[in-house]
């Protein structure tokens, strides 16, 4: 006979942080349950007993901006869902990577439950490489207080001690808005490569942003990627190879040597390492090609192609 579980209704974070330590063995907190239901059903007796419901707590579910020292900060709460941020104007205005992101997970349905906290805490969740590009920063309670920390940070940390598990309550995500400069174009992508279309896992994902100066060259250059079960991660070398570089055949030749070198996925059963790699390096090659194409097309130029 199947056990019977229950779900707590929790009115604060309080409540919440101790109805999950006076039960931690067979507890979990909840909110849109999309992931969570796809690891149940493939191991039903992994099912915690207890589940307690924070995306009803006062917060979690807004979409807010404020203003720190002159800088604009977009606040997420951790249970908004992804249909939210799809709807939100001012993340439509300045995070069109993460926008992105969020339509090309999953289906309409999904993403009118699926949250952007949920998809974080997988720690190999579709939207963080185009997080990662865009400096969030996560704000979790931790029992008495909420603490920050980069999101790249708390990556590296799950990478490194993955088989633990995520105790504090993440509330809300924070993203500053970069201002808008004169002194270049700005850009950003993100791309999603699966195995097919849509409605599967990705293979591999790729976000960038930065700028393209009025002199031409690569500035504040950001890159990531991900994909499947690869905890997602910056490119810090290949970003330090484009920082005030120009385009050239030499420079992206280095920038494709460089992914392949730096960029370490774990193999999966439908792709290796080797694909991998090859996928993310071709899909920031092409990236770049299309920027400098673009800049080659308003000076009258000629583009640059890459062999690999």
């Amino acid at each position: 006979m199947e056990e019977s579980k229950s779900v707590m209704f929790p009115k604060s974070l309080h409540e919440a942080w101790k109805l999950y330590h006076d039960g931690k063995e067979s507890s979990c907190y909840i909110s849109g349950g999309t992931w969570l239901r796809t690891q149940w059903e493939a191991n039903p007796e992994g099912t915690a007993k207890q589940l307690i419901c924070v995306d009803c707590l006062p917060g979690l579910q807004t979409i807010s901006t404020s203003s720190d020292d002159g800088e604009t900060m977009v606040t997420i709460g951790a249970a908004a869902t992804l249909s939210q941020c799809l709807e939100s104007p001012v993340i439509g205005e300045s995070f069109s990577g993460f926008i992105t992101a969020c339509r090309n997970i999953a289906a309409p349905a999904i993403r009118n439950q699926a949250t952007v906290g949920g998809n974080i805490l997988t720690a190999a969740g579709d939207t963080i490489p185009s997080l990662l590009v865009i400096d969030a920063q996560l704000h979790w309670f931790n029992g008495t207080d909420i603490e920050s920390q980069p999101l790249s940070d708390w990556l590296r940390e799950r990478e490194n001690d993955g088989a633990n598990e995520e105790e504090r309550i993440l509330v809300s995500v924070t993203i500053p808005v970069k201002k808008q400069e004169k002194k270049g174009t700005a850009f950003s992508f993100y791309t999603k490569v699966g195995r097919r279309e849509a409605f599967i896992p990705s293979v591999v994902t790729v976000a960038g942003t930065g700028m393209l100066t009025i002199e031409g060259t690569l500035a504040d250059v950001a890159l990531a990627a991900g994909g499947g079960t690869t905890v997602p991660g910056r490119l810090p070398d290949v970003e330090a190879l484009l920082h005030r570089a120009r385009f050239s055949p030499e420079l992206l030749k280095k920038v494709h040597e460089k992914i392949m070198t730096d960029y370490s996925p774990p193999p999966d059963p439908f792709a290796g390492v080797y694909y991998k790699k090859t996928v993310a390096a071709n899909v920031i090659i092409g990236e770049l090609y299309r920027l400098q194409e673009q800049q080659s097309d308003d000076k009258g130029g000629v583009g640059y192609a890459v062999r690999s």
